[in-house]
């Protein structure tokens, strides 16, 4: 399985084929989703896109970690990480193909 990477430029020709809306105002649109996203992660809500599913933060605790070449411990500190949880559609699609 080939992997390939979708940019912001991929998204903004995607919107500027279908809608024809130029792709400077496309390329803001992707923008202002991304951070529209991240300030709400950054207030600690979810972000439920219909249709696609759900971002979500997670507090992680401090955990003892080792490296496993030379086996020496050490200490990874508690942080907050973002979860993805797909929607049922994307779920669908994604193990029926």
């Amino acid at each position: 399985m080939v992997q390939q990477t979708i940019t912001r430029q991929d998204l903004t020709e995607v919107i500027f084929r279908k809608t024809g809306i130029p792709r400077k105002l496309s390329n803001k649109i992707i923008d202002d989703i991304i951070n529209e996203v991240i300030t709400s992660l950054e207030k600690e809500k979810e972000v439920k896109i219909a249709k696609f599913g759900t971002f979500s933060l997670r507090q992680k605790e401090a955990r003892v970690g080792r490296n496993p070449k030379t086996k020496e411990e050490f200490t990874i500190s508690a942080r907050k990480v973002v979860l993805f949880k797909p929607s049922p559609t994307i779920k669908k699609y994604l193990y029926e193909n």
